[in-house]
């Protein structure tokens, strides 16, 4: 037989095809959750995803839930697992955990989460490797809610805001401000009127994840005043808030299948995408389809 290939698995980027498996156990009031999953997709617990918590790409997530009549309160740990490029074992990324509490009531709900997280390549998502790497912690609140309006249609909004700092072989950066937030409605009953067919329609306007303060001090080389002047260096200070500040309206509405499983079409469009004043506006359309066996 022939030997395998042991670098035929080295590239660029190491795309995994979507799936998960998720296991609960109840007892009384407690609930225990454990989540594994590739390919970009988030896990789902029956409440809101923050923006940091998405960020982190967790492929194996452990969560605890208290109910307490109307309060819930919440524990929740998440770590990724990357394969960096021209390597052929995964290694550890992102980690983060978290604590929260949520409110339900009769046409409305409310969540409030404190939580950490821990990059050890670059803040944000950045994959950054060697004597780039800049190992970064940001410490995040997220809260939100979501009021009925009557006639089937719901008001929801959230926002985080996170203090990360990072330090590297070249850029330390001490504290900076980070945020996204999201508003938008849904309606159950708007699509009544169209043989029924998609089952939720809605609207929604967010700010992806972005600086919005803070500096980073590096210290680089002198431009040399004469060719053989001796090498000397100072320290620089470079402003992280990009030029601009991306917004996106989308417009999504699903179609429940029954048995076989869930339709849902996405039209986006982008202001100032990648957080760039003067980016020609960005246009997305994303169809997709969910089944479970």
């Amino acid at each position: 037989a022939a030997a395998p290939d042991l670098h035929a698995d080295r590239a660029f980027n190491q795309d995994a095809d979507p799936a998960y498996s998720q296991v609960s156990a109840t007892a009384g009031a407690l609930t225990l959750m454990a989540w594994n999953g590739q390919g970009d997709v988030q896990p789902d617990f029956g409440e809101p995803r923050g923006a940091f918590e998405s960020v982190a790409q967790p492929n194996q997530v452990e969560a605890a839930r208290l109910q307490l009549g109307h309060v819930s309160l919440t524990g929740e740990t998440g770590v990724s697992y990357r394969l960096p490029p021209f390597a052929t074992m995964r290694q550890t990324g992102a980690s983060y955990a978290r604590v929260g509490a949520s409110l339900a009531g009769p046409g409305y709900a409310a969540h409030v989460s404190l939580g950490s997280l821990s990059e050890p390549e670059g803040p944000l998502g950045s994959m950054l490797s060697g004597v780039f790497a800049t190992p970064s912690k940001t410490r995040f609140l997220t809260i939100g809610g979501a009021r009925s309006l009557g006639g089937g249609a719901t008001l929801y909004g959230e926002a985080s805001f996170g203090r990360t700092e990072f330090a590297g072989q070249l850029l330390r950066v001490d504290s900076s401000l980070t945020s996204s937030w999201r508003m938008g409605v849904m309606s159950d009953d708007a699509c009544s009127g169209f043989w029924r067919l998609c089952s939720h329609l809605g609207l929604e306007l967010s700010q992806p994840l972005r600086f919005e303060d803070g500096a980073a001090t590096a210290t680089l080389a002198d431009v040399p005043a004469t060719y053989f002047a001796p090498l000397s260096f100072s320290t620089r200070r470079i402003g992280l808030a990009p030029s601009g500040r991306e917004l996106d309206l989308r417009l999504f509405a699903d179609r429940s299948l029954g048995s076989l499983g869930l339709l849902r079409l996405e039209a986006t469009t982008a202001s100032q995408e990648g957080n760039v004043a003067g980016a020609p506006p960005g246009l997305g359309f994303v169809a997709s389809w969910r089944v479970g066996f």
